[in-house]
């Protein structure tokens, strides 16, 4: 390093930034790192020599020392999601099922209603009455099928209380890197 002052000194302090939990023997990158920082807490403790005419301090001892740190990562993957949340992951499997059924009651417009399983493909919405009424998709409901959940926008005009849906289910299996998230 060169003598102050000089440009030569001069830095843009970037890298790559990797989490070890306790325990772990392993480190893992955590992705893109926008915001990083660091304030050391450190806790003393003062003593004071009493043998003269004013107190003078002749002894500080370190206590405990430990670190406020803050990080913004860009990239949300299920692992950095359950390090923010104190939770953990978990590889998520689930078989595939076919003409599988979900009823649910007192359907209000804006209500969302979850299947219980990812990767789902629709084959029916109705109001499961003795005639049933369909719910047409984008005008009375909309699917978000990777998450299987399903919510109304609309009730057809002649429709009771209830909806009744009837779909299908992908088989997921751990090596699809899908984890869930256990808070």
């Amino acid at each position: 390093m060169a003598v102050s002052p000089s440009t030569n000194n001069i830095t843009i302090l970037r890298g790559e930034v990797f989490w070890k939990t306790s325990g772990s023997d392993r480190y893992e990158h955590l992705g893109n790192c926008s915001n990083f920082s660091m304030t050391p807490q450190v806790e003393t403790l003062q003593h004071y020599s009493s043998m003269s005419g004013y107190k003078e301090l002749d002894k500080e001892a370190v206590l405990q020392v430990g670190a406020d740190i803050a990080i913004t990562l860009d990239e949300i993957t299920a692992k950095n999601l359950a390090r923010a949340t104190l939770g953990s992951t978990a590889a998520y499997t689930q078989g595939a099922l076919s003409n599988q059924t979900a009823t649910f009651t007192n359907v209000a417009v804006g209500d969302v209603y979850d299947l219980g399983y990812t990767d789902v493909s629709i084959d029916s919405v109705t109001d499961g009455a003795g005639t049933p009424v369909p719910y047409v998709l984008d005008t009375h409901y909309v699917v978000d099928t990777a998450a299987g959940v399903v919510r109304i926008v609309a009730i057809p005009g002649t429709a009771d209380t209830a909806v009744e849906i009837n779909f299908d289910v992908a088989a997921v299996v751990s090596g699809d890197d899908r984890f869930s998230v256990a808070m």
